[in-house]
């Protein structure tokens, strides 16, 4: 069976996903490459799970108003602000891929927004199973 069949039949058993009165929520990880946008698409259509993407998540926060767009434009300082107002991703990309303690201090400052958001977002899907896409797992999501 192909791995999709394994995750979503196999181990989740075939006669039902929903166990203690709760469906699952299933983090799937990996690297560049690894299939991480197209695998939720088979459990969407093949398994009626709902699926939450961190980086459209991290994208929505970035908008200007919202949290991560505060916290990094404080940080950063308005060189990664354009006339419009809206972040300038590819001069934040420069600062903070070629400045190791800013990367850090934006991860630091993004990544748990990013999860509360999640957390909050798959809280919304409780009648349904859910796929959380991420490149780097939280820690502490439970």
């Amino acid at each position: 069976p192909s791995i999709d069949g394994i995750l979503a039949g196999e181990l989740l058993g075939e006669r039902t996903m929903q166990q203690e009165g709760r469906y699952p929520v299933i983090g799937l990880t990996g690297g560049v490459g690894a299939g991480k946008n197209v695998r939720p698409v088979i459990f969407t259509e093949n398994y009626g799970f709902y699926v939450i993407q961190a980086d459209l998540m991290a994208r929505k926060l970035m908008e200007p108003g919202k949290e991560a767009y505060k916290a990094d434009a404080i940080f950063l300082g308005p060189v990664i602000l354009q006339e419009n107002g809206e972040i300038d991703r590819k001069i934040m990309a420069d600062i903070i891929f070629n400045d190791q303690q800013k990367g850090e201090k934006i991860d630091q400052l993004t990544h748990p927004l990013v999860w509360e958001a999640i957390r909050k977002e798959e809280g919304k899907h409780v009648d349904q199973p859910v796929v959380i896409e991420a490149a780097v797992p939280s820690k502490d999501f439970s």
